[in-house]
């Protein structure tokens, strides 16, 4: 698998999964709120934060019913700059979704680590390889789209020289509901592409993206908002502060828990093995000179590292050199 960089972070085959905070237009079209999105987003662990870079005119028809909402949250371009030197300051990474060619151009200005291309625009040729000269990572949403459009999309970038490519199963529904997730199209991405691969989720609570990151996601992009009572598109089905800091925390725990794979003692497992095992001892008291049997053996906790049941057929046959009462722990010391 191809490893992708952004800011210093490593994203791909044994990297741990890289968690975006997606604000989107979360903040309302206030730079305040955004401002303490951020804040709070940081302070939940995640490992960047996105917005949406946009002019509305650009890229939605005045006619269409969603152009008033994006026009209500519609940034400056200083604005966006602000906010990304705002989030550096904070020791943060940010990034955005821009919607147009002059927003690309903008991006690069401001320095954007990262481009992530929406959903929407998987089949916009010259907006994909418009970003992917840029020479920086780009985060490709999948939603609405069949496998051989992807292909495309990745296509695209790749003639552009652009091998930094992370790809995101995505349901375009807001909210999605569990049963359209199908979530097995996270591992058909990972075997179809060479490229980290992950989930971009708009289900209602954590559960989903956690589970994503089980089937092997390495990027998960949740909506982040405030305020889920907040007025606006997209806070409904966005995860509360609580909600991110416990997908952050589930999350870290499982890729403690999840091991190399190997089947070993674990290290405090290796202390236990002789105190909770079965060592060989005699069931009755028996004399100097009778020769072991199985009727003479019983097997009890603890085991030594000199008495184990593996050693039983190193004991049956021998002679006893000396008298024992029951209960005695039977080992080669014993025997003739």
């Amino acid at each position: 698998m191809e490893c992708v960089d952004i800011s210093g972070k490593r994203i791909g085959d044994e990297s741990l999964a890289y968690i975006i905070a997606e604000i989107g237009i979360n903040h309302n079209g206030d730079v305040k709120l955004a401002c303490e999105t951020i804040d709070a987003a940081l302070e939940c662990g995640a490992n960047a934060v996105k917005i949406q870079t946009y002019k509305t005119e650009n890229f939605i028809h005045p006619d269409n019913p969603g152009f008033k909402t994006a026009k209500m949250c519609e940034l400056s371009y200083e604005d966006y700059a602000f906010l990304f030197e705002y989030t550096r300051k904070r020791d943060g990474v940010i990034f955005s979704t821009p919607e147009s060619l002059e927003d690309i151009q903008f991006l690069k200005n401001i320095n954007s680590p990262a481009v992530k291309i929406a959903s929407m625009d998987l089949n916009y040729k010259e907006l994909i390889k418009s970003a992917a000269r840029l020479g920086r990572p780009i985060i490709l949403s999948t939603g609405m789209s069949y496998l051989n459009e992807v292909a495309t999309a990745v296509r695209w970038i790749e003639e552009e020289g652009n091998k930094q490519i992370i790809i995101l199963h995505c349901v375009s529904c807001y909210p999605t509901t569990i049963e359209e997730c199908n979530l097995s199209a996270i591992p058909l991405l990972a075997t179809t592409f060479n490229y980290p691969y992950g989930f971009s989720d708009h289900t209602v609570g954590i559960e989903i993206a956690f589970a994503a990151v089980c089937m092997g996601a390495k990027v998960i992009e949740k909506h982040f908002t405030l305020d889920k009572s907040l007025t606006g598109p997209d806070h409904a089905c966005s995860a509360s502060p609580d909600e991110l800091k416990r997908l952050v925390s589930f999350v870290r725990n499982y890729e403690k828990a999840i091991g190399d794979g190997v089947k070993v003692p674990s290290t405090s497992e290796v202390s236990q093995r002789f105190r909770k095992r079965r060592g060989i001892y005699s069931r009755r008291a028996l004399s100097k000179g009778d020769i072991l049997t199985i009727n003479d053996l019983q097997f009890l906790t603890p085991s030594t590292p000199e008495s184990q049941l593996e050693l039983i057929n190193d004991f049956l046959g021998k002679k006893l050199k000396r008298d024992i009462p029951k209960y005695t722990l039977i080992s080669s010391a014993l025997l003739e």
